[in-house]
C-alpha cells in the first residue's frame, strides 16, 4: 500500500519507568570528571527535533528509506569545538558523584543552563542541517 512521509518527528519527554535511571528525567549523560563519576541530566519535557521532507517521501517507489538523525557530543561538551567546558564543575555535597542539573546540591546549576542551551542549539542545528 502506498506510502508517503511529509515531515519525522521525536519527541523527548521524562521518562515514566521508576525502574530506569532516566525516570523523571529526558536526557541522562554519566561519565567521568578527572577520574571523578559525573551525571548531567536534564528534565526539559516535551522537546522534539521535526524533519520536513520537501518534496515528501514516496516509500512505495523509494523502497527502504533510512533516516539518520545524529546529535554532536563534541558541539555540546567539549570546549575545544564550542561546547560547554565542564571540567570545573565539582562535587559540592561530597558524595562521590558530581551532579550537573539545575537543581543540584552541588553548586553546577549555572552548567547545567549552559548545558541544556547547547542541547537546544545541537536540535536547531540538526533541524537546520536537515533543511539545507
Amino acid at each position: 500500500f502506498p506510502v508517503t512521509i511529509d515531515d519525522l518527528e521525536f519527541e523527548f519527554e521524562r521518562s515514566e519507568n521508576r525502574a530506569s535511571p532516566l525516570f523523571g528525567r529526558s536526557i541522562l549523560v554519566q561519565g567521568t570528571i578527572n577520574g571523578v563519576p559525573f551525571e548531567y541530566f536534564t528534565t526539559m519535557d516535551e522537546f522534539a527535533v521535526e524533519l520536513e521532507f520537501e518534496p515528501p517521501v514516496d516509500l512505495t517507489v523509494a523502497g527502504g528509506v533510512s533516516v539518520v538523525v545524529s546529535i554532536d557530543l563534541a558541539a555540546i561538551f567539549n570546549p575545544l569545538q564550542g561546547g560547554v567546558n565542564i571540567s570545573g564543575a565539582r562535587d559540592g555535597n561530597g558524595n562521590g558523584t558530581i551532579e550537573i542539573h539545575l537543581l543540584d546540591n552541588d553548586g553546577n546549576s549555572a552548567l547545567a543552563g549552559l548545558l541544556d542551551d547547547a542541547i537546544w542549539k545541537a536540535i536547531d542545528t540538526i533541524e537546520e542541517r536537515w533543511d539545507d
